[in-house]
């Protein structure tokens, strides 16, 4: 038979109570709450605690195998990576003629336009808003521009470009991956 063990009266051991912070005086090895109330009250925040934790693990797996969520934390690695990259540079529209906007990855050829193109280094760079949104990109500045930044070679490569990219899901979490990396590198630079 087993005997339940109570603290001898020499080891009298007081604790708060993990639920109403009270300070009570344990009467059993492993006692965490102060009365059956609390206990009934724990109980409640563990199962409630634990449907928290396997909703958070539902919604992780849902997420990785969503490609509209995919295609976000992508495009989210991607144009941090290129807001970085031209920091020290001005919109390329205007020349950083507004410098006070907030800066964009402006999108030379459009992703509705050309989607395959939605993750090409070449075809983004640092925009003011202003620019980008309000003036649709204000795409003639920014071909004359993007001329003298990587040359008309490559910027009628990027105009000739009409391939069709289906991107899978493996591909767009490379891509996030690839790019907080390289974010990562330049920021430690």
């Amino acid at each position: 038979m087993l005997k339940s063990r109570k603290l001898s009266s020499g080891n009298v051991a007081n604790r708060k109570c993990e639920i109403c912070r009270k300070t009570f005086e344990k009467q059993r090895m492993g006692q965490k709450v102060c009365s059956a109330a609390c206990s009934y009250k724990k109980v409640i925040a563990d199962s409630q605690k634990l449907a928290r934790k396997q909703n958070r693990q539902m919604k992780a797996e849902f997420n990785q195998n969503d490609k509209g969520w995919n295609f976000e934390q992508a495009q989210k690695a991607f144009n941090a990576f290129i807001r970085a990259r031209d920091k020290d540079l001005g919109c390329i529209s205007c020349v950083g003629a507004n410098e006070s906007n907030q800066f964009d990855a402006g999108h030379y050829r459009t992703i509705g336009a050309a989607g395959q193109l939605r993750f090409t280094e070449d075809n983004c760079h640092r925009q003011c808003s202003q620019c980008n949104r309000k003036k649709s990109g204000n795409i003639r500045e920014y071909r004359i521009m993007l001329i003298q930044k990587i040359g008309l070679t490559r910027v009628e490569a990027l105009e000739t470009n009409n391939s069709i990219k289906r991107w899978t899901i493996p591909e767009l979490q490379m891509i996030a991956t690839k790019y907080k990396i390289k974010l990562k590198e330049l920021n430690d630079e």
